[in-house]
């Protein structure tokens, strides 16, 4: 039986022109199965005003990506969200809202 050889794979991501860009506001996180499910939704508030602002509105989330990440690379992707947060606090000089 032969012997299986490892090879080292090189990635060619696209460029960052070539990926579309979607809008979202508002996300889910949910562990399933040994992955995680990152759900995006795009929510906006209501264009026509509040009749009683006491009351609660429901507002439709429109869900525009949902991404599967093996828990494996999820350090790596949580390391790479930090890393960034704090580079913008360090430009903005502010931090952003939780």
């Amino acid at each position: 039986m032969e012997e299986s050889k490892k090879v080292a794979l090189k990635i060619a991501f696209p460029r960052f022109e070539e990926a579309p860009a979607i809008y979202a506001n508002n996300l889910t996180v949910q562990f399933l199965g040994g992955e995680f499910v990152v759900t995006f939704y795009a929510v906006f508030p209501p264009m026509a005003p509040v009749e009683d602002p006491s009351e609660s509105l429901e507002v439709p989330a429109k869900c525009v990506a949902r991404v599967v990440i093996p828990k494996d690379r999820m350090r790596e992707m949580l390391d790479a969200l930090n890393e960034n947060v704090a580079r913008a606090i360090s430009v903005s000089g502010s931090t952003p809202p939780r």
